[in-house]
């Protein structure tokens, strides 16, 4: 069992937007086939950029905020409480094109 402070954990860029911060509390290789675990959170107005994981899955979980995720078919709007996931080799990006900061939850899963 291993305690995380999250608050202990410095803040970077996301990969997709470095000016969208996140904590990661797990990266790839400590634990199995889980790739990442952090928190996100988006100002108003920010996206990543288009991507795609080829060998792993992605959950968002929405603790405040709404945002939109977006795919090449499809625009789902999200808000507090949603969890969304997407699956490997999908194409896909989010924006938060709202006033209020959008922050969410996160994790990856090799497949």
């Amino acid at each position: 069992m291993k305690k995380i402070k999250s608050t202990s954990i410095e803040e970077v860029g996301v990969a997709h937007n470095p000016d969208i911060k996140k904590r990661m509390m797990i990266t790839a290789g400590k634990f199995g086939n889980i790739m990442s675990f952090g928190r996100a959170v988006f100002a108003p107005n920010q996206s990543t950029s288009a991507h795609v994981h080829p060998d792993m899955i992605e959950v968002f979980f929405i603790l405040s905020g709404k945002g939109v995720f977006h795919t090449k078919t499809e625009n789902i709007e999200v808000e507090k409480d949603d969890c969304i996931s997407i699956p490997a080799g999908e194409i896909h990006w989010q924006s938060n094109p709202f006033e209020k900061p959008l922050e969410l939850l996160y994790f990856g899963v090799k497949i």
